[in-house]
């Protein structure tokens, strides 16, 4: 089985480390909500929930979730409890080491794809200046191997800023771990 995996420019940049086709990957998988994802990085799943107990990190107003998607495990936060048992549900995969809980399983397999992405960043007056994605438009590129992405922010009074804001990884999650 193969799934479509977004990784953050800051995943990469605290890792300090790149990824290339050919990877061996394991991480911990969270299921974000659609909104304000690029079209290329949503997908609709269909799984088998756990509801899981409240834990410190849970966000506010948020309920804890498993999503069994075949055999990768899915952190997933969501504004209603969902009952537990097969369940279909569309947003986007991501990597990230602070959502899901400390003991977390991780999903494991092989980078078989990677795109950049890359998107127009403007700055939000409403969250003190921070740089937000303009729209949720992307533009995706194929490549074989990405750096850390560690960009420069953009020169003084720029007010909008093309950026290389993460990557997308389809990753084969069935591939035996003795093909590392």
């Amino acid at each position: 089985m193969r799934l479509r995996v977004h990784c953050q420019e800051w995943v990469l940049g605290d890792r300090g480390y790149g990824v290339a086709v050919g990877d061996w990957f394991s991480e911990w998988l969270v299921l974000h909500g659609e909104e304000n994802w690029p079209a290329a990085a949503r997908r609709t799943y269909d799984g088998v929930v756990t509801p899981l107990p409240e834990w410190e990190g849970l966000g506010l107003h948020q309920q804890a979730h498993r999503l069994d998607i075949g055999s990768a495990a899915a952190y997933w936060e969501s504004p209603v409890r969902v009952p537990p048992g097969p369940t279909t549900v569309t947003g986007v995969l991501g990597l990230d080491t602070y959502l899901a809980p400390p003991d977390w399983p991780t999903t494991s397999g092989v980078v078989v794809r990677l795109w950049t992405e890359h998107r127009s960043l403007v700055q939000d007056p409403a969250q003190g200046g921070t740089w937000v994605p303009e729209s949720a438009d992307a533009l995706y590129v194929e490549v074989s191997r990405c750096g850390a992405l560690l960009e420069r922010g953009p020169e003084p009074h720029v007010l909008r800023w093309e950026a290389c804001t993460g990557v997308l990884l389809e990753v084969d999650v069935e591939t035996p771990q003795s093909h590392r």
